[in-house]
């Protein structure tokens, strides 16, 4: 971890260390508009320690490799082999339509009300929401 939170040692990142989802380590690095902002975007970042093997949860190594490249606004991005079928295999063939908003705040993991079916909405509805709050 040591190594890591060098690796992500800049002014306009944010590197914490997590909790666990399941038995797999996280951390998370904020990103900031300004070195002066407060984090307006967290990435969350698994750490397996075991084999990429086939999991629920999780890609393999066969989904991942080889990484294949996406622009992403203008910056070039490594990425799983075949993106779209890993993001229909994690989420479900509606991910690019639908939106499943999760907060630990109101649906806490290990607790008997998880459910990341709970607050399910188009993605149409979602992002008119999401201007509407003024974001």
């Amino acid at each position: 971890l040591e190594k890591m939170e060098v690796a992500f040692d800049h002014p306009m990142l944010v590197f914490r260390r997590g909790g666990r989802w399941k038995a797999t380590a996280v951390v998370h690095v904020g990103l900031r508009a300004t070195p002066k902002d407060s984090c307006e975007v967290e990435l969350d970042i698994f750490l397996r320690e075991e084999a990429m093997l086939p999991d629920k949860d999780f890609p393999s190594a066969e989904e991942v490799f080889p990484l294949s490249w996406l622009d992403f606004h203008g910056l070039k991005a490594p990425a799983p082999k075949d993106p779209q079928k890993l993001l229909d295999r994690l989420y479900g063939p509606d991910w690019r339509s639908t939106a499943k908003v999760w907060s630990h705040d109101f649906n806490p993991f290990h607790s008997l009300a998880h459910d990341p079916e709970r607050v399910t909405i188009s993605l149409e509805s979602y992002m008119q929401q999401v201007l509407t709050a003024g974001y």
